[in-house]
């Protein structure tokens, strides 16, 4: 299909279309553009005090939350490392989810709104968040930032003050 010029391609562009060629280049641009798990390059976000908090759902079905944590790696790798992104990002998996909330077996009530304007607002970056819900009524579990997980140390099993984030040796 070549298809030059046209009543308006004259006026409002200044000149003559290859309708191949722009057909080409926008079949090109959505994949780069649809695909942000390549969109790592946040210094602007960063410099400008941006704060990011990722939450997934472990028992996400549509997407895995693996690939979300490949994504927090990849973000590291190309920001000076996990240590210097976890400066002004956070991941926190939850553990039974599903996509965004629900799941037979998860807490899903988390109050990341609060957890980014404390960050935000008073400069106290999360570590570890407190997860209830509907599914276990009267139960209480930390999310731990990323890499750490919550692990049970004492007391009742049910509150999340029994438990502590470690970080994989």
């Amino acid at each position: 299909m070549r298809a030059v010029g046209g009543p308006l391609s004259g006026r409002l562009l200044g000149g003559a279309i290859d309708w191949d060629a722009e057909a080409a280049k926008a079949a090109v641009f959505p994949l780069g553009f649809g695909n942000t798990s390549e969109f790592v390059q946040l210094d602007v976000f960063r410099q400008h005090g941006g704060k990011l908090i990722f939450y997934h759902g472990v028992s996400d079905p549509w997407f895995s939350s693996e690939d979300t944590v490949r994504y927090y790696q990849t973000l590291g790798s190309a920001n000076g490392g996990a240590d210097a992104v976890n400066r002004w990002s956070r991941l926190f998996l939850s553990p039974g989810v599903g996509h965004c909330a629900g799941g037979t077996q998860g807490l899903d009530q988390v109050d990341l709104l609060d957890a980014i304007v404390k960050w935000v607002e008073h400069d106290q970056a999360p570590d570890r968040l407190t997860a209830t819900g509907d599914a276990f009524p009267g139960r209480a579990r930390p999310l731990c930032a990323y890499p750490a997980y919550a692990q049970y140390q004492s007391g009742d099993t049910d509150a999340a003050a029994s438990f502590s984030c470690q970080t994989p040796d």
